[in-house]
């Protein structure tokens, strides 16, 4: 082995070990993000399932579905056909990319914190990820925007025990159905 493929293995293998190091503190944050607002840590670790969790403390079930059918339907019809089908794909791809701005800041709002964070969530989303893990911020709860009858609309205060009866009932059957796509996920790998 000649000094350059040395040289090459073994910046692969140190890049290696760090996105593997970056990855389990990203793991770590998110878990501890997700003790914060009273789930399992555990669900953390479950692709898709952390997702849906995440939309279940901060906003609503309904969107994640909305966002997941939205991405899987606009990335077919934008890659696998021309014209009106593939322009009518790309803007259901754009309107998910909405929803998920939103879901950052419904993030955002449930630890307290405002648009700023936001913008950092989009951006920097790791770091700021690792800063709402590890900071001293509390879950306050979904926060939900309400108009009042003067015509303005303003944020109203969390409805955390309507909201959690509510999750409550949903989440047996979500969890099963999780469960089962993510065996079918891991078995098609």
């Amino acid at each position: 082995m000649d000094s350059f493929t040395a040289l090459l293995l073994a910046s692969l293998g140190t890049i290696f070990i760090l996105v593997i190091g970056w990855y389990i503190l990203q793991v770590v944050a998110y878990w501890k993000i997700f003790e914060k607002a009273g789930e399992p840590g555990w669900k953390a670790i479950v692709p898709f399932y952390n997702t849906y969790t995440q939309y279940k403390f901060t906003w609503n079930t309904r969107a994640f579905w909305i966002v997941l059918i939205g991405g899987i339907v606009g990335g077919i019809l934008q890659e696998a056909t021309e014209g009106i089908p593939s322009l009518l794909g790309t803007l259901i791809v754009l309107i998910v990319a909405i929803f998920n701005i939103i879901s950052l800041n419904k993030l955002a709002k449930a630890f307290g914190h405002g648009v700023g964070f936001t913008i950092g969530l989009f951006f920097l989303n790791p770091i700021f990820m690792l800063i709402l893990g590890f900071s001293g911020d509390e879950y306050i709860g979904p926060q939900w925007l309400t108009f009042n009858r003067i015509g303005g609309c303003a944020t109203a205060p969390p409805r955390q025990a309507e909201h959690k009866k509510n999750l409550e009932s949903e989440s047996n059957v979500f969890q099963v159905l999780f469960m089962l796509l993510y065996s079918v996920f891991i078995a098609v790998l």
